[in-house]
């Protein structure tokens, strides 16, 4: 497989009237934006945390989409992390565990 060579990044709004701006990848004060680097995204798959991703409802994650996952999504999403002691703490983690505790759902444009 080749490797993609750009990061991907993860909007979190920090306010409601920003899924908008996240949405089509518009950066912003209110906006946090974590960056995951092509590295990171082969560990992810390389676990498995993808794939188990993708069998969450309403998440689906690859490289050809953006694509939102809603807050209600994100305990089971922050889970799969946990399960992989090594993953716990990357950019990804990092981001869902935001949109947690501000109470939004997150982007991903990976």
């Amino acid at each position: 497989m080749l490797p993609w060579m750009y990061e991907g990044k993860i909007y979190v709004p920090k306010d409601g009237k920003r899924y908008n701006d996240c949405e089509y990848g518009i950066t912003s004060n209110n906006i946090e934006v974590f960056s995951i680097s092509p590295a990171e995204y082969e560990k992810l798959e390389n676990a498995g945390v993808i794939a188990k991703l993708n069998s969450i409802d309403e998440v689906m994650i690859d490289r050809f989409e953006s694509d939102y996952i809603p807050y209600s999504a994100l305990k089971k999403c922050l889970s799969l992390f946990r399960e992989n002691h090594d993953l716990a703490n990357c950019e990804f983690a990092k981001a869902i565990k935001t949109g947690l505790n501000l109470g939004f759902g997150i982007f991903t444009d990976l």
